[in-house]
């Protein structure tokens, strides 16, 4: 099955090195055939891939991420995936994500019908601005939940992404609460202090809003992400429909 030692590795020896690794980028369906790159880390190797393949880098990043997870389920779980599946989970991920962005320029242009423009989609923030997206789904296979968290610009570009589990079950409220405190954090980590956070639960962003520590369980959580927005230069929080949060949900299906 390869070596065991995957866990005491670097980044680039566990995505791309590992003989476990080059069996999916070695795959007969994968563009990245066992490619001899002379790189000896993951930035060099990324920088390399950009300049020979840079029309497949989603792909890239979609393979590598896959590749990572199976890493982590194999050393924490002891299942392992064959690489063929690796790949299809891959393109399956990448179809979703290219069909969801397709969707929204179309709703954006006006291409669609009038029943589908009644739906709310994501739309850009301000010149200057970023906007984060936020969610959390319950993953009953694994009785955990998932959080995913999104930064994209005005122009679309993706600025950051995360996702992770909890591993105890909560309540939808105070799991969405929990991950708007995590995408406040994850902006400020990542240096930005211009930002409209968005989530489709009506009850967290009322509670930001004008907290209610007598009535809501979520008084103290709300209060700290109160507490942190002196730490922006402007930050704003905005309830949307949740076809308005569809990347953060993309997201978690990887995980």
């Amino acid at each position: 099955m390869g070596c065991n030692s995957c866990e005491r590795e670097s980044t680039f020896y566990a995505i791309w090195s590992c003989s476990r690794a080059q069996d999916v980028w070695g795959d007969a369906n994968s563009c990245f055939q066992k490619c001899s790159l002379l790189c000896n880390s993951f930035i060099s190797l990324f920088e390399e891939c950009m300049l020979r393949f840079y029309e497949d880098m989603e792909r890239f990043v979609v393979i590598a991420r896959k590749i990572w997870l199976r890493r982590n389920a194999f050393i924490f779980e002891g299942s392992f995936m064959h690489p063929s599946k690796v790949l299809k989970r891959a393109d399956t991920f990448l179809s979703d994500f290219r069909r969801s962005a397709s969707r929204d320029l179309e709703l954006v242009h006006g291409s669609t019908t009038t029943s589908v423009r009644r739906h709310q989609v994501w739309s850009t923030p301000p010149l200057n601005f970023l906007k984060v997206n936020w969610d959390a789904a319950t993953n009953l296979s694994k009785g955990c939940i998932g959080f995913g968290i999104v930064i994209r610009n005005n122009k679309r570009d993706f600025l950051g992404a995360k996702c992770f589990m909890h591993p105890q079950n909560l309540e939808a409220s105070l799991a969405e609460a929990l991950v708007a405190s995590w995408a406040m954090k994850f902006c400020l980590e990542m240096g930005f202090h211009e930002v409209i956070f968005e989530g489709d639960s009506a009850q967290v962003i009322t509670n930001i809003r004008a907290p209610l520590p007598h009535l809501s369980k979520l008084c103290h959580i709300t209060e700290s992400i109160v507490q942190e927005l002196h730490k922006f230069r402007s930050a704003s929080f905005v309830h949307v429909k949740r076809e308005g949060t569809i990347m953060p949900q993309i997201l978690l299906d990887t995980i």
